[in-house]
């Protein structure tokens, strides 16, 4: 594996926080090993909403895809997130963001690992979207119906292994 955040780190050394903001816009952030700042996107909410498309992915995985993938769009450019499992090592995966058809970085992290992050974080949005005023500045279609997907993959995940 290569590019930044593929280094001897182990999978725990990687972190994702999710942000809404008010206007249509997002901000998440993915720290990788050995790295000393987190990686930034800012996310448009304009045209396919960027959580409900990485739920969709994460969703994917948990319930025994492969691969899975998914875009975070900004003004201007989009980032293209690729999920992959190790064949190997059934309990990992890949997850590599392309940037114009180039590989910008990768990290193998346990696919369990990736998949309580991305629970938690859509999780505390979705908690937080029950508070009047959180809600009254962020006008965004939040995808309950994914966060309740992933749940559902997640359980059945847990019941099988």
């Amino acid at each position: 594996m290569s590019g930044a955040g593929s280094g001897g780190g182990r999978h725990y050394d990687f972190d994702l926080q999710l942000r809404l903001l008010p206007g249509g816009w997002s901000r998440a952030w993915i720290w990788l090993s050995g790295e000393a700042g987190p990686r930034v996107f800012e996310l448009t909410h304009a045209g396919e909403n960027p959580w409900r498309e990485m739920a969709r992915a994460a969703a994917e995985i948990a319930a025994g895809a492969d691969r899975a993938s998914f875009v975070w769009c900004g003004e201007p450019g989009r980032d293209e997130l690729r999920l992959t499992v190790v064949p190997e090592r059934r309990n990992r995966l890949v997850l590599s963001c392309w940037d114009d058809e180039a590989c910008a970085w990768t990290a193998e992290v346990a696919t369990s690992h990736w998949l309580a992050l991305v629970y938690a974080e859509l999780l505390k949005v979705a908690l937080l979207l029950e508070q009047k005023h959180f809600r009254a500045e962020r006008d965004v279609d939040f995808p309950a119906d994914e966060l309740i997907r992933l749940r559902v993959s997640l359980a059945a995940r847990r019941a099988v292994t």
